[in-house]
């Protein structure tokens, strides 16, 4: 994975961690926070709808994640081809279908790997690093609707001159995600079957983490 694409698709992937909650609806940013730090372990799907102004149609891709605090993301795309993206602390594993994997080293792509770690930050609730690169605005549920809106407006460096907008929107769980790239593409993540059970890897999980 080389180059400026690489780590705008790492990082749409870095933010489809679904949180988990109680059902009540989140009021505020300090809520919204706690629940984001929750869990230790998140599985679910996802399909994501790449609009780019280069195309007429849409790309679209499904699959499913698994996000472990201590050991990092698996990003298991199915659709419309099989892509497996393992994300350790300081390495990554990319296979195409049956291909061999390929082993990429922090050292190789640090940039890939600084947005890694800052937006992995996101889900652990670690709001004094994102206030240094983002303009952070909580919107919480309107009437009847129970939905919270993030919004996350970058303010300098790499992140300002690839990202407009990040918006995160959903209720017991992350929903939907809207990042506005400015090239004027937009990615939309949408999500399903988000849990948080098992709390515990299973021993082909944990294995896949070690390369």
């Amino acid at each position: 994975m080389r180059g400026s694409r690489s780590w705008i698709f790492m990082f749409s992937m870095l933010i489809a961690f679904p949180m988990s909650g109680s059902g009540k609806p989140i009021e505020s940013l300090v809520e919204l926070q706690r629940t984001l730090s929750a869990h230790t372990v998140i599985r679910g799907s996802f399909k994501q709808t790449r609009t780019l102004e280069l195309f007429d149609q849409p790309l679209v891709s499904e699959g499913r994640f698994l996000l472990s605090e201590p050991h990092g993301l698996q990003w298991l795309q199915t659709h419309p081809f099989s892509v497996t993206l393992i994300l350790g602390k300081d390495q990554l594993s990319q296979q195409f279908g049956e291909q061999p994997a390929q082993v990429m080293q922090a050292d190789e792509n640090p940039m890939m790997f600084y947005f890694s770690g800052l937006f992995l930050s996101i889900f652990r609730g670690e709001t004094e690093g994102l206030a240094e690169q983002f303009n952070v605005e909580f919107f919480p549920p309107v009437k009847e609707e129970k939905y919270w809106t993030l919004k996350l407006t970058p303010e300098q460096g790499p992140l300002k001159t690839a990202f407009k907008t990040i918006r995160l929107q959903g209720r017991e769980y992350i929903d939907t995600i809207r990042l506005e790239e400015t090239s004027g593409d937009i990615s939309v993540i949408q999500f399903s079957h988000q849990s948080n059970h098992p709390a515990s890897l299973t021993e082909a999980e944990r294995s896949s983490f070690e390369f």
